[in-house]
């Protein structure tokens, strides 16, 4: 018997960062949109999430911390949506800008050069962070610094109310990997093998299953949020091997593996946008699914079977 399995694997982070909202020992706090092929319903948001996304609130005035000590290497000339603070390898995006409402906050520019400002208390000023081309040594007569250290205030959010925090524009890492956590739960992967009837993506209704099989691996990763690999093994009396992966490489995509013949360079399986999961259930086509909300995707692969006269010992003697 031929059995067909799909594993998922998951990374753990080997470090001394910290989480950037509570300073914890868990990066996965407060985390509202995770990394991966995402359902969005705007036009504008990317398919595919290169960051961690932590919900934070302007109004609440609500400070994030560096994960990472650094050298402070970007602060934003004026406001944007997209506005963010750069600090060693690590991006705090969507920061305001100029003075917060509790005026503790404040990102501004002293001529050509940007300065962000922190405060204590109403008077005083503890930190005035620049960049390395600043060229004077104080600002407002406290000195100025040119790097930070772990766990020092460094964002408050914009109109937007989260943090998207990543490695770079468009960089394919997922940064659970260089970042701490406390939970150590498996995703929870649910196999089901399908067929297309009459489009509708449909259990088989015994275990004889022949001709086009929709693979479908409903993964729920709510506790984990970093699914990176999906791998297609296929086992013959408990023994197992990968014959296929699919790896989160791609904008919008998923990138194949063939363990026979290589990496292909062909973007493959987009990201479908569905995101009410009864309706991704009964969707016949193959790709990734992601459901509304983080910590669940469905990956369907299209696979193809067939029936041989019993006891024979030729794969191709079909039974017709």
């Amino acid at each position: 018997m031929i059995i067909i399995i799909i594993r998922v694997d998951y990374i753990f982070a080997q470090n001394t960062t910290q989480n950037p909202i509570d300073r914890s020992n868990n990066a996965l706090n407060s985390v509202i949109s995770d990394f991966g092929p995402r359902y969005v319903n705007s036009a504008t948001a990317s398919k595919f999430h290169f960051g961690l996304d932590y919900g934070l609130s302007r109004v609440g005035l609500q400070p994030a911390y560096t994960v990472e000590s650094g050298s402070i290497d970007v602060l934003p000339l004026t406001a944007s949506d997209i506005a963010y603070i750069k600090v060693g390898a690590w991006r705090y995006m969507h920061c305001d800008y100029g003075v917060t409402s509790d005026s503790l906050w404040e990102l501004t520019l002293d001529g050509i050069h940007p300065v962000l400002v922190i405060k204590s208390d109403q008077t005083t000023i503890s930190h005035v962070y620049v960049l390395s081309n600043y060229p004077n040594t104080t600002f407002r007569s406290v000195n100025v610094e040119k790097t930070i250290g772990l766990g020092e205030i460094i964002f408050r959010p914009n109109t937007l109310n989260h943090l998207h925090l990543d490695r770079g524009n468009k960089i394919f890492t997922n940064v659970l990997q260089f970042l701490p956590r406390s939970d150590v739960n498996s995703p929870v992967t649910t196999l089901n093998l399908k067929y297309n009837n009459n489009g509708t993506a449909t259990v088989f209704p015994s275990n004889i299953i022949y001709g086009n099989i929709i693979v479908e691996s409903e993964v729920n990763y709510e506790n984990e949020k970093d699914l990176d690999n999906v791998v297609l093994q296929l086992g013959d009396k408990g023994v197992f091997s990968d014959i296929f992966a699919w790896h989160y490489t791609g904008a919008n995509h998923l990138t194949y593996t063939s363990y026979s013949t290589g990496t292909s360079t062909v973007p493959q399986y987009v990201t479908h946008q569905i995101g009410v999961l009864g309706t991704i259930r009964n969707n016949p086509n193959e790709g990734i699914f992601p459901r509304d909300g983080a910590g669940l995707d469905i990956f369907k692969y299209h696979f193809n079977s067939k029936e041989t006269i019993a006891g024979s010992t030729n794969p191709y003697n079909e039974r017709r």
